[in-house]
This record gives structure tokens, sequence and C-alpha cells, in this order.
């Protein structure tokens, strides 16, 4: 159960770090490069991928709260499923 609920918040964390990602590469002017390795794909993950920054936007006020206050959460849980996990060792 703290499993499910440490990955669903560690998701959503990672979802706006993704977005900042994005954001920053807006900034830079970042263009994504037909990368060949991906054939027939290449030219539409191109295009996905640079959509993507194209449409990104800075994470609001409220949005970096709730990204700073998952990453308190799921540190927190980390640590207390690593205590039980230690205390059901011992016994």
């Amino acid at each position: 159960m703290i499993k499910l609920l440490i990955e669903s918040k560690a998701q959503t964390y990672n979802g706006f770090i993704f977005k900042e990602i994005y954001f920053y590469r807006k900034t830079l002017g970042y263009k994504v490069p037909l990368n060949p390795d991906l054939g027939s794909d290449a030219k539409r993950v191109q295009r996905d991928e640079q959509k993507k920054i194209d449409q990104s936007r800075e994470l609001t006020e409220e949005e970096l709260e709730e990204k700073e206050e998952l990453l308190q959460e799921v540190q927190t849980f980390k640590k207390v499923n690593t205590c039980f996990t230690l205390v059901s060792n011992v016994f």
C-alpha cells in the first residue's frame, strides 16, 4: 500500500520535473534533433518532442509548492518504509 502511494506521488513529482525541463529547453531555444536510430518514427518523435518544448510554460507558484510538498512526502514515506523494513527484519 505504501509502495503504491510513493510511486503515485513520485510519478506526479516527475511530471513537474519534466515540465521544468521542457520549459528550460524552451528558454534556450532548443530544437530537437532528428534521431535516425528511430527509423520511420524519427520525424514523428522529433515533432512530438518539439511540440512539448514549444508549448511548455513555467510552473505556477501553486505547482512549485505542490512539487516541494510531494518531494517531502516521498522522502518521508521512504524513511518510514525503511524503518518498517529494518524492524521487520529484526523480528
